[in-house]
């Protein structure tokens, strides 16, 4: 999984959260919504400083871009692009998901996996003993 961010997209995030060099922003899945990828599910982002569990990463301008191992369920088959089109709506990213052959996880036999829309972390639901993890 490859995570790509154009040169307007950086230039976008750094002046929009005031980011610069050992900076990061951290992408992950949370719960409604829609992408053109998921129902039900939509992107967020936030600033965290402090990558860890790193799925897939990418370094554009100092700026550590990252998305965490629980979030690969949202992620994984597709390679995650982010650009700026400064001519579309005010502020305007656009971020894109190209298949890469890397098939998503099969939930029939991993449970439901759902957001915690509290906290925005990812979490695994095992149906079978109602029990969950993060």
């Amino acid at each position: 999984m490859k995570i790509t961010i154009s040169d307007s997209a950086s230039k976008w995030f750094q002046d929009e959260m005031g980011l610069s060099a050992g900076n990061g922003v951290r992408f992950y899945g949370k719960v409604y919504g829609s992408t053109p990828v998921h129902e039900g599910f939509s992107l967020a982002l936030t600033r965290d400083d402090h990558p860890h569990d790193i799925y897939s990463q990418t370094i554009k301008d100092g700026i550590s871009y990252y998305i965490n191992q629980g979030d690969e369920w949202f992620f994984k088959g597709y390679d995650f692009g982010v650009d700026y089109d400064p001519n579309k709506d005010k502020d305007s990213v656009i971020y894109s998901y190209t298949p890469n052959g890397d098939l998503p996880m099969d939930n029939s036999d991993m449970g439901t996996k759902s957001t915690d829309t509290s906290t925005g972390a990812s979490q695994h639901s095992d149906t079978s003993t109602g029990a969950s993890s993060h």
